[in-house]
């Protein structure tokens, strides 16, 4: 790097350099502020690292932002969601807080498919879903879909 952009990324908060992949590392919240330094000094990141950038951040955002939890936990099915019980409803607010990547490890009959389909409904606008399950348990989680979202077509 020219040496007034490497002064600039220096300058931002958190940023430092990795000797290993002999890269200047930048939080992704200074991204903004390290990219207008790239462009500054006539270099810009590419549209590959824009379009990264622009992924992590919706992705931080979603995981960070109560607003879009809210969203999210509204679109659970009110008789699913009323049906949670309080430790359930938190184990399902920890998940919707990660954008539903959770991994749900309460002990038998505590309802992690009750938590399950709940945090799976509330990315209903991103499914088509996949359920991993035994064999022994698919016609069990059938069945449950069918009961909890019944607005779902076979």
């Amino acid at each position: 790097l020219p040496l007034t952009v490497r002064e600039a990324v220096k300058a931002i908060n958190g940023s430092f350099f990795n000797a290993t992949a002999r890269a200047w590392m930048v939080p992704l919240a200074s991204y903004k502020k390290a990219a207008a330094a790239l462009r500054e000094g006539g270099i810009g990141p590419t549209g590959a690292q824009e379009a990264t950038a622009k992924e992590l951040a919706t992705a931080l955002a979603s995981r960070e932002g109560g607003d879009s939890v809210d969203a999210r936990a509204a679109c659970i099915p009110p008789s699913l969601g009323d049906s949670l019980l309080p430790f359930q409803r938190v184990g399902v607010r920890f998940a919707l807080e990660r954008g539903g990547r959770a991994l749900i490890a309460d002990e038998m009959g505590l309802g992690k498919t009750l938590q399950g389909l709940a945090t799976a409904a509330a990315f209903k606008d991103e499914w088509p879903l996949l359920i991993l399950a035994p064999s022994s348990l698919r016609l069990s989680w059938a069945a449950e879909i069918v009961r909890w979202l019944p607005e779902i077509s076979r």
